[in-house]
């Protein structure tokens, strides 16, 4: 729920999804767009309604645009764009999606180089010593770093306004008076522990730029876009004058509709978050990096990065991108959600069938529609995806919203938010975006649009509210 302020991303993936059965598909792809569009089935669905259309879903997010791409058996079956003055070849960033791009870039590099993806990168680097932020006698391998299970800290980046002077890649690793974020340490973790880490990116990133002397950007141009014809790809971080003439760049948008600032913020931490690319290039990289997997050599994938890749390295997660197991079938499903200031973006694979789906959109408050087309067009083509829970909802006592209505927060109060009664539903708000529960009886709400449940119950000193995680206190008993 998003009321401990998290939002959806590839380690919130793996929860989501679930074997369903669904309908054959119908491989006219103007038939199957008719299907997405006339039936959206959102994590919830009450008793009694029926299914809203994908423009009623995208008005209700107030999302400004989305872009699809669908690979079927390996390549583009067919791409879609829904909102004013987008097509096909509008570009979006990636956010989080970037880091499986990131890490094929890298680990062909390294290969390329003579670097294994299992040694220590230690010598590699020229200009900080790796030492300096890493208990002694710890090795830091790329598996470990673009795996997320170094031990490496930052779990993310917030990026730049545009026109910001930007830091560069040594001052983001060891931190500087330039970044917004502190520097990347890296703890012991011999077990191999996940913990997710765009800083652990960075390091890789700036270890591959010194043994190659080149910058990132074209490192990727070299190993990445050209082979695979990413032609509306690229790390520039900002973007050039070049690019922004050849190219119709999607702005960003926050959750209440406001455009960012200067259209979207600068990420100078690109392997983590600079990438800017459409659905369908990220398609053409889907269908690469599951046909070298396979051990296909006409990709432009190597298939020993790709193999690396789809190599489980922690619960959920291969190297550079999630990776689950269908827990009746055991089908592999590659997935990751994507967020940066302004948009949001998802990507799914199943590599046993050779399909895969892409969805981009600038919009804060855009990540569970993003994730509602995927469960929509999965209902079609017959992907084991998300499934969709059906709830009764039952009306409460207007005293019951009244008495509940107020601020919450935990006792640490790193999390909080606020309802009011609305109608016979509570709206709430967070410091992120708001939302709206729906009452299922005794004190159970649930959100009507990420299915995630909130229990209020009345105490001698007060009321508290619990989602299973964290319980919260009645701090102010009025409306917000």
């Amino acid at each position: 729920m998003r009321l401990s302020l998290l939002r959806f991303t590839g380690l919130a993936a793996a929860a989501l999804f679930m074997t369903c059965g669904t309908a054959a598909a119908n491989e006219d792809p103007a038939s199957t767009r008719d299907q997405i569009e006339a039936q959206i089935i959102p994590a919830v669905t009450f008793t009694g309604n029926t299914l809203p259309t994908l423009a009623e879903r995208r008005t209700h997010y107030g999302v400004p645009t989305t872009s699809l791409a669908v690979i079927r058996d390996g390549k583009v079956a067919w791409t879609g764009v829904w909102g004013e003055g987008v097509s096909a070849q509008t570009v979006y960033q990636a956010a989080s999606l970037c880091k499986a791009v990131s890490t094929a870039a890298i680990l062909s590099a390294a290969m390329a180089h003579g670097v294994a993806f299992d040694e220590d990168i230690a010598p590699y680097l020229s200009r900080i010593d790796l030492d300096a932020i890493r208990p002694a006698g710890t090795v830091t391998t790329l598996a470990a770093l673009l795996s997320h299970t170094a031990g490496a800290s930052v779990s993310g980046y917030p990026g730049y306004a545009s026109g910001s002077e930007l830091p560069g890649t040594v001052e983001i690793v060891t931190g500087s008076d330039r970044t917004n974020t502190q520097g990347v340490t890296i703890e012991a973790n011999p077990e191999g522990n996940f913990a997710y880490s765009g800083g652990g990116y960075q390091i890789a990133q700036l270890m591959i730029e010194d043994v190659t002397g080149e910058p990132f950007s074209l490192l990727a141009e070299k190993y990445v876009f050209k082979p695979l014809r990413m032609n509306s790809s690229t790390y520039e971080q900002p973007l050039s004058a070049d690019f922004l003439v050849a190219h119709d760049v999607a702005s960003g948008n926050r959750v209440a509709g406001v455009p960012v600032d200067g259209g979207w913020h600068v990420y100078p931490e690109q392997a983590a978050a600079g990438l800017w690319t459409t659905p369908a290039d990220y398609a053409r990289f889907s269908a690469a990096l599951m046909g070298a997997a396979a051990g296909a050599s006409d990709t432009g994938l190597s298939p020993t990065v790709a193999k690396a890749m789809l190599t489980q390295a922690a619960p959920d997660y291969g190297i550079g991108v999630g990776l689950v197991f269908d827990e009746e079938t055991g089908e592999r499903r590659l997935q990751q959600g994507g967020s940066t200031q302004g948009y949001k973006t998802f990507f799914a694979a199943w590599p046993d069938r050779n399909d895969a789906i892409v969805v981009m959109s600038n919009s804060d408050s855009s990540a569970l529609f993003n994730q509602e087309i995927v469960r929509s067009a999965a209902a079609v083509y017959g992907w084991p995806a998300a499934s969709s829970r059906t709830v009764t909802e039952i009306d409460p006592e207007p005293a019951l919203l009244e008495m509940i209505a107020g601020t919450y927060e935990t006792a640490d109060e790193r999390f909080a938010f606020s309802v009011a009664p609305e109608g016979n539903r509570l709206r709430g708000r967070n410091s992120r975006a708001p939302f709206t529960l729906a009452h299922l009886g005794e004190g159970l709400f649930i959100d009507v649009d990420d299915g995630a449940e909130l229990t209020f119950r009345q105490t001698e000193t007060g009321w508290i509210a619990d989602d299973g995680t964290n319980s919260y206190t009645q701090a102010k008993a009025v409306r917000p």
